[in-house]
């Protein structure tokens, strides 16, 4: 019937269309207006195709459109991607950096505190060492000033005792002295005993010849 052909014709129609959109889209120049155009077998058909390929151009231009629209958006995304990427990929960089820089200064102010620590504790010991030793030496001084102390009061004692001594002996010794020289013209020169210490023994009298 004359509607099935009409429904037969749109719907070649169609199918043309979305072929040549397709083929312009993929970039293949097979299949083009004037190529659909031309193979009408009427008049009609060719009113009908040319009407067809107006609708099929402007559809074109919308879809062509569209896409050169989409592939805009596309790169805009990516641009905007890779240096959202590179920007991260810098700050993580500088993270790194920061961070290493933040454990170095840590590390240095432990050195330091340690270092401190140490001279600290250092002289402590080294004051608590001179303490001891001045204690020490206050101790000495003290025995040294209590032994000699000591050593003075000994020896005043010992010549008290020897003043006191020699008053006594040196009265009764001169009285002995006196009586031991006797009263003769011809007596001992000195008190005591005589007593001869050379080592050539007696000697000889010059005149008498005897010991």
């Amino acid at each position: 019937s004359q509607a099935e052909e009409s429904a037969a014709t749109a719907s070649a129609h169609q199918d043309a269309v979305a072929s040549l959109v397709v083929s312009t889209y993929q970039g293949d120049s097979s299949l083009t207006s004037w190529t659909y155009v031309l193979d009408s077998e009427s008049v009609e058909d060719l009113s009908e195709r040319a009407s067809t390929m107006e609708i099929a151009s402007g559809i074109q231009e919308s879809v062509l459109a569209a896409a050169e629209q989409e592939r805009a958006q596309d790169a805009n995304r990516k641009a905007r991607q890779d240096a959202v990427t590179e920007r991260v990929s810098v700050l993580a960089q500088q993270a790194d950096q920061a961070k290493a820089a933040a454990e170095e200064a840590a590390t240095a102010a432990q050195a330091k505190r340690d270092e401190v620590a140490t001279l600290t504790s250092q002289k402590q010991s080294a004051a608590a060492s001179l303490e001891s030793q001045k204690a020490g030496l206050q101790e000495q001084v003290r025995q040294s000033e209590a032994d000699a102390a000591a050593a003075a009061q000994t020896i005043a004692a010992i010549d008290a005792q020897n003043r006191a001594s020699s008053s006594y002996t040196g009265a009764s010794s001169g009285a002995a002295a006196a009586a031991d020289l006797g009263s003769g013209a011809i007596g001992h020169p000195i008190t005591g005993p005589l007593t001869v210490a050379s080592s050539y023994g007696y000697r000889v009298h010059p005149i008498t010849g005897v010991y």
